[in-house]
């Protein structure tokens, strides 16, 4: 604290910042050391307690009920994480229920070896056919996820609408960045409009639009974020945008503009036949990480949209 040191020497204590600045350990187990500017070294024993008051310790009876066990933290936070998944829910709903949603999964299929379009009146081929891939731990107990790890694994699926603008959201749990573009959604197609969205190896964003400058196979356009998925961020579940006006590419992390950059005008935009977390052409860019959910939506989500599904959907 500001007015005092406490050496854990393999104990169970509290710790009291206080709110009129006296702050109080408390051993319940064990020994601690504590001193401060004004006082010197002292050691506490189990049951032992002090208060700093002013420039000396006092000492007082020692209380565990002032403090909050580990068996009721694990219970807060079971509780918490109870409430937490049902604003999601009720927020995941309202995402399918967008008139501008193409795609929506939201991974919840444990076992299955399909993924449901949770857009209402969702055509069948626009289901996600699971090919390898593993069912694992979501944002919260009882909320799925599907692993990617090996190079075959991969949802497969298609968009067929063409859009004008979109949104392309993914809550992903990245697990490592092995190649120099990771795939997070990747057109079939190679074709103006068409579209690949991935994390570089160095934490951007980055998204592809296919364009035709006249040559044998089409060119990409690209824009990057900065870096955002780094090494302090590798094991977190991540809320990953873009959106895309047909003007300016604009990049999200955990709600927040990451960059934005200007692209070309392409007569339409296309996921098409696309697969999730990997791509199947000349080079491999498989992604190593969790889908917890995924959305396209044929609109450009506000930043105030993007911050409100962040927050929602945090664990």
């Amino acid at each position: 604290s500001p007015t005092m040191k406490v050496v854990d020497r393999g104990t169970d204590f509290g710790f009291s910042i206080g709110s009129g600045g006296a702050p109080e350990v408390h051993v319940f187990q064990g020994k601690v050391e504590v001193n401060s500017a004004t006082i010197a070294l002292r050691a506490l024993q189990t049951g032992e307690a002090v208060r700093l008051d002013g420039s000396s310790l006092q000492t007082i009876p020692a209380a565990r009920a002032g403090f909050v066990t580990e068996e009721e933290l694990t219970r807060r936070d079971a509780e918490a994480g109870v409430q937490r998944l049902a604003a999601w829910r009720g927020a995941s709903s309202r995402l399918s229920a967008d008139p501008a949603t193409v795609v929506h999964y939201v991974f919840d299929d444990a076992g299955a070896r399909s993924i449901a379009n949770q857009r209402a009146g969702a055509a069948p081929d626009s289901q996600g056919d699971i090919i390898g891939s593993a069912w694992t731990e979501g944002r919260w107990p009882g909320k799925k996820a599907l692993q990617f790890r090996s190079e075959s694994d991969r949802v497969r699926f298609t968009a067929a609408q063409s859009m004008t603008s979109m949104t392309l959201l993914a809550w992903v749990r990245v697990d490592a960045l092995p190649r120099w573009q990771n795939v997070l959604l990747a057109s079939d197609t190679e074709q103006p409009g068409a579209l690949r969205w991935h994390v570089t190896r160095s934490g951007q964003l980055r998204l592809e639009i296919g364009r035709d400058l006249g040559r044998p196979r089409v060119d990409w356009e690209a824009v990057n974020s900065a870096p955002f998925v780094s090494s302090d961020r590798i094991g977190q579940w991540l809320m990953l945008a873009t959106t895309f006006d047909g003007t300016t590419i604009r990049h999200y992390g955990n709600g927040q503009l990451i960059g934005s950059g200007a692209s070309f005008t392409p007569p339409a935009l296309h996921a098409g036949t696309a697969e999730l977390g990997n791509w199947r052409g000349d080079t491999q860019r498989q992604l190593a990480a969790a889908f917890d959910e995924f959305a396209i939506l044929s609109r450009v989500m506000s930043d105030a949209e993007l911050r409100a599904i962040f927050q929602t959907g945090k664990p």
